[in-house]
């Protein structure tokens, strides 16, 4: 599985975690559209709430002050030699 693959895996499983299940009971209505549960992204329980620091010395925490009501993006590169 290369890493294009599992990150897709990763979606659907996610995904699948955030429906709500739907039962086929004959009271539904035919016409009616499904109903999505608001994808809301990742929250505080899957990031930790590290105290880290800055290039200036400044104690930051990461949820807290870094990640919380924000978009953002994480990249990390790993160097083995």
């Amino acid at each position: 599985m290369n890493r294009r693959q599992w990150l897709r895996a990763r979606r659907v499983a996610a995904a699948a975690r955030r429906e709500p299940s739907r039962s086929r009971s004959s009271s539904a209505s035919a016409g009616a559209a499904p109903t999505r549960a608001r994808c809301t992204g990742f929250h505080d329980e899957y990031f930790p709430n590290l105290e880290l620091r800055t290039q200036d010395g400044d104690r930051v925490r990461l949820y807290d002050d870094l990640l919380k009501g924000k978009t953002v993006l994480i990249e990390f590169l790993l160097c083995e030699l």
